[in-house]
């Protein structure tokens, strides 16, 4: 197995203050634990981290996989592949994952944070900037047409200010 290190570390891997107190916690004790070779308390504390996620998120559902799959349709930005590995790795109740090894354990923590960083954090600035781009239309005088694709948003291709307006609105439906 390939050691994949990119010289300048991807922005999600440092928690961001957005994320939640008791994630950022048990993802850096999970990071401690890791470094130090203790495997079973960073299994631990990574798969606490999920099932804190999922709590925090209100997923629903009556086993791990409903609630993760709850958590997945709540946010359909968020890549199904992170989704598969919490999946796969993330389910503290299976007696067979009890401790994960140390590239299971980093590819678990890693997705993690990514996860993290798109629900706290792309997702508000993606609501950030579609509130920004909508006052700016709103505050033009007149009806304004905007030419848009009608394969991308289902609408004509010349599509009223209004419509064009509250398309995509929501942080998670934004691509």
């Amino acid at each position: 197995m390939s050691d994949v290190r990119p010289s300048v570390a991807p922005a999600f891997l440092a928690l961001d203050t957005r994320v939640p107190a008791t994630l950022r916690d048990l993802l850096v004790e999970a990071d401690g634990c890791l470094k130090s070779g203790f495997l079973t308390g960073a299994t631990a504390c990574a798969q606490r981290a999920v099932q804190t996620l999922l709590k925090l998120e209100d997923s629903e559902g009556g086993s791990f996989q409903a609630r993760l799959r709850s958590l997945s349709d709540k946010y359909p930005a968020v890549a199904q592949v992170l989704f598969a590995v919490l999946m796969h790795f993330g389910d503290e109740t299976v007696p067979d994952e009890s401790k994960l090894d140390a590239h299971r354990l980093q590819l678990l923590t890693v997705t993690l944070k990514a996860v993290m960083y798109e629900i706290y954090v792309l997702g508000p600035e993606r609501s950030e900037r579609i509130q920004y781009v909508r006052r700016l239309l709103e505050s033009l005088e007149g009806n304004i047409e905007l030419e848009q694709s009608s394969s991308s948003t289902g609408r004509s291709a010349s599509a009223p200010r209004s419509a064009a307006v509250g398309a995509s609105s929501s942080p998670t439906s934004a691509a």
